[in-house]
């Protein structure tokens, strides 16, 4: 036998390996499937009624927000007097939420979701990882209002489900999270030390937002930042989204592009860094060009500069390539044009 056949043996004999164990796996599945339907659990679920639930927020003692919801819209309001402070519930199932506040910490979360997280999620019905089936609450509608008074926090994590996400925060905060799920996000007066939000498949707004640091992971929807800063650093990956970003100021910016526009109206300082991926880059600088020194590598597209001049060099373009500016700006082109404009 030669070696050639040996080799498409073992290739065959993993194949079926695999093919083997994927239907294993699926039968399995499908097993745990008819057993969790036929249940009486499950019948329960389906014939449950919900209830509109109100938890007291101890507005003096908190210093940590934790909320995971799975299926869910929720808002943020701002209450006058911290003895309103409360949360508010619609449509969740009696004791499927998790309410409490201890050592400071606030947690909100929907207990079904320890029971696996979901493989598949169909709207309809929720399949986790172990084949049980979750459904009922997943088509039901479903908010939660949270109303606090303007207090400062340590942390507030919010893990994204199925739902939007909106408001005006009334807190401020060292460290904010939103990992975000199925939904719109769009938030506005955020202030924070450190600010991180990862997208999901939705539109994502950051309004009026003062942080220290922004780190910003795409997803699939458009994106909007605007009138805000982020004085230490900012870091933005790609996804397949434009991105628009409006009146901000970004220190230290680490752009990478992914599928999508990307336009920018602002300031950049220090020493920041714009890869472009599949898509237009406009770039339109609130001061002078005198404030930057500036190299661009070539991609596939054309490079055009206004109130600024541009020189051309052996692998891209420069502009004020010898001046010892305190800001730096390098321009990796992807597939797209780009747009450079200063004040003058």
């Amino acid at each position: 036998m030669n070696k050639f056949v040996k080799v498409l043996l073992i290739i065959s004999a993993s194949l079926l390996g695999l093919g083997l164990l994927i239907a294993a796996t699926g039968f399995a599945w499908s097993y745990r499937f008819a057993q969790r339907y036929e249940s009486l659990e499950f019948a329960s679920m389906e014939s449950a009624s919900t209830t509109n639930q109100t938890f007291e927020v101890d507005a003096a003692s908190l210093e940590r927000i934790t909320i995971s919801l799975g299926l869910s819209d929720v808002r943020f309001e701002k209450v006058s007097d911290p003895a309103k402070a409360r949360v508010e519930t619609k449509g969740f199932f009696e004791n499927e939420l998790k309410f409490s506040q201890e050592n400071g910490r606030l947690t909100l979360e929907n207990r079904s979701l320890k029971n696996g997280f979901s493989l598949f999620n169909c709207g309809l019905f929720r399949v986790d990882w172990q084949g049980r089936v979750h459904l009922g609450a997943e088509v039901l509608d479903r908010s939660v209002t949270i109303y606090l008074p303007e207090c400062a926090l340590a942390e507030l994590t919010f893990e994204g489900g199925v739902g939007d996400i909106s408001g005006d925060l009334p807190i401020s905060a060292d460290v904010m999270r939103f990992n975000c799920g199925a939904g719109d996000l769009s938030l506005s007066n955020l202030n924070a030390k450190s600010l991180r939000v990862s997208g999901g498949v939705g539109d994502v707004t950051l309004e009026n937002f003062a942080v220290e640091s922004l780190e910003f992971s795409g997803g699939t929807g458009d994106v909007r930042l605007a009138d805000g800063s982020a004085s230490e650093r900012s870091i933005i990956s790609g996804g397949v989204f434009s991105l628009d970003m409006k009146d901000v100021e970004l220190h230290n910016l680490s752009l990478s592009g992914g599928t999508g526009d990307i336009d920018f109206t602002g300031v950049m300082r220090g020493s920041c860094s714009v890869e472009a991926g599949v898509g237009d880059v406009t770039l339109r600088f609130s001061d002078s060009a005198d404030n930057y020194s500036m190299h661009l590598d070539r991609g596939i597209g054309s490079v055009n500069a206004h109130n600024a001049d541009m020189v051309v060099e052996e692998h891209g373009y420069a502009i004020n390539p010898h001046l010892d500016a305190e800001n730096t700006v390098e321009i990796s082109m992807g597939v797209g044009s780009v747009e450079l404009s200063f004040s003058k």
